[in-house]
């Protein structure tokens, strides 16, 4: 039995559709042995002997290759003049133009896929340029989907950029330009060398924040003063200038003694002065040797050891001693004493805090978070650039942390991420930042009991909770990761911040109540608002090393750094004199 062939072959480029051509006029009026064993033989036999079925089949597939050839031709042609016109170049400048803009921005979820779209329209226009370079015709298969897909980047960068034009454009909320302006006059007031120089442009940045509208206003300010501060920084102008010192230590002691009759009574006051200290430095000697069971002599070696370090830190020997004696009650090792001291007298010089409070910062950081001695600097260092970030100051932060670090540990969240939290509610609120820290260990302290089956949050005198976990589950929010395990509360909350401007008003409202509770429920929807600027603060923490050290030096070399030692060791020579 003989019968037609008809050949269906899918051609790419007109060359290759000549040669299919070629190919089915050699196969015409030939014939092909096919043995089968099959019912229904005279339904095969009627469809083969229906005339021209062969030549139609035939005529219907060179068309549908000459369909496609025309398209990928015109193809072609687009791709061949968007190289000569450097088109693809001229895009990927908007591009970069569009997001350096942003370049301090994150956690804008648009802005991501923006740079997303970038990197894969660059990606895709390297491999192409490689490609022809290689000598890889235009109309190769390669060529083409490299083409394609730099096509759907540009589209979805251009989608994504009109999502964050519109965030952009957003009406900035009350207070938040004073804020910012507050917080370069607090730079300009602890950095006094760079006056000389950069007063006018500092100045200017400080009034343009009280006059801004919008988030974009803010984020082009935000970018110039960056850029202003790394310049400051590289210049060598941080710190206090030696002038501005001596005006604030004559202004201390002015205060101190009084103006009036200062001179007259200075010959008296300096001897009851040292005779003060001695007797301070006594009494940390009774401290020490009734916490460490030491003997007189071991005392007062620890206190030359103490008034030597007092030389070198600049201060004095009874608050190292002070501090030194806590770490010893503590259990620590004299010499981890001694370490851990050093971190104390930094921390405490660097935010204008006792070295008891330095202390009692430094113990909770490592008790909460395990951390040892090794890894305390990076702590201090943590707070100190946080401090200079935002309009919040060391103590103030040191103060929340120490209300609320046991809760946070518990729930996951780490040192960093909850001074950002409490300096983002902080200078936002205004309120005092004890308060801070008893909202947020409110809210760690429910999720806590949530945790552990407690389901009454006397916090907020005795909510049931039995129906939080209810309330999140409906809006998307799981805080479990499987039945019996719970996620990170960081984790938690970055996904909710994450997905808050989804939400309706009632929405954010149950979600706020759900997690902190009635009376705490205000600072949870302000953590939410601003959580980009505690990503941000988060990202400066990360990159802090060294930071508490530079804002040290600037104390060191300061009035008061230089005549604190000097006291320091007359006391310490008079008490052993004594003793």
């Amino acid at each position: 039995m003989n019968f037609n062939v008809d050949v269906n072959i899918r051609a790419v480029g007109a060359k290759q559709i000549n040669d299919i051509e070629q190919q089915i006029k050699s196969l015409q009026n030939k014939t092909v042995d096919v043995r089968f064993n099959a019912t229904g033989m005279e339904d095969i036999t009627k469809m083969f002997s229906s005339s021209g079925i062969s030549n139609k089949a035939r005529q219907a597939g060179q068309q549908a290759g000459k369909s496609y050839a025309s398209a990928l031709s015109s193809s072609i042609k687009n791709i061949q003049r968007d190289i000569n016109n450097f088109k693809f170049d001229a895009t990927l400048s908007r591009m970069n133009a569009q997001l350096n803009k942003y370049n301090s921005q994150s956690g804008n979820v648009a802005l991501d896929r923006a740079r997303t779209a970038q990197v894969n329209f660059q990606k895709s226009y390297t491999q192409l340029q490689g490609l022809l370079k290689s000598g890889v015709q235009v109309n190769d298969e390669r060529v083409v989907s490299a083409f394609d897909n730099m096509t759907n980047a540009s589209e979805q960068f251009k989608n994504a950029m009109s999502s964050v034009n519109a965030e952009m454009s957003k009406t900035l909320a009350d207070g938040i330009g004073r804020r910012s302006a507050d917080q370069v006059q607090k730079y300009m007031d602890t950095n006094t060398k760079a006056l000389s120089k950069y007063r006018t442009q500092l100045e200017a940045i400080r009034d343009e924040y009280k006059m801004i509208t919008t988030q974009s206003q803010k984020v082009d300010l935000d970018n110039r003063y960056k850029n202003l501060q790394a310049t400051i920084s590289a210049e060598g102008l941080s710190g206090k200038s030696r002038w501005s010192e001596i005006k604030r230590a004559t202004g201390q002691i002015a205060e101190f003694a009084g103006v009036y009759g200062m001179i007259q009574n200075v010959a008296f006051e300096v001897p009851r002065q040292i005779v003060a200290s001695v007797m301070d430095v006594d009494a940390a000697l009774t401290t020490l040797q009734m916490a460490t069971g030491v003997s007189n002599t071991q005392a007062q070696e620890l206190m030359s050891t103490y008034s030597e370090m007092g030389s070198t830190l600049k201060a004095t020997a009874t608050d190292v001693a002070a501090s030194a004696t806590e770490w010893l009650k503590q259990g620590k090792t004299i010499a981890e004493s001694q370490k851990l001291a050093e971190d104390s007298i930094i921390l405490s010089k660097i935010g204008d805090l006792s070295s008891e409070d330095a202390t009692k910062t430094i113990t909770a950081a490592m008790k909460s978070y395990n951390l040892d001695e090794a890894e305390v600097m990076n702590f201090v260092d943590q707070i100190s650039a946080i401090d200079m970030a935002s309009a919040t100051d060391v103590g103030g932060l040191a103060t929340a942390f120490n209300e609320v670090a046991a809760n946070a540990r518990q729930a996951g969240v780490e040192t960093q991420e909850l001074l950002s939290y409490a300096a983002v509610i902080g200078e936002t609120t205004q309120e005092g930042m004890a308060s801070v820290g008893t909202s947020l260990n409110a809210i760690f302290a429910r999720m806590g009991n949530i945790k552990l089956a407690r389901l009454k949050d006397y916090e907020n005198n005795g909510e049931d909770l039995s129906n939080v976990e209810t309330v999140l589950r409906g809006v998307g929010i799981s805080l479990r990761s499987s039945t019996n395990e719970f996620r990170d509360f960081d984790e938690v909350l970055a996904e909710t911040a994450s997905r808050w401007n989804s939400f309706s008003g009632v929405q954010k409202r149950a979600v706020s109540q759900a997690f902190a509770g009635t009376h705490h429920m205000n600072e949870f929807m302000i953590l939410m608002q601003n959580f980009p600027k505690a990503q941000e603060y988060m990202q400066i923490a990360t990159d802090s090393s060294g930071e508490s050290m530079r804002k040290y030096e600037a104390y060191t070399e300061s009035a008061a750094g230089k005549l604190l030692p000097v006291c320091t060791e007359m006391c310490i020579e008079n008490i052993f004199n004594c003793r």
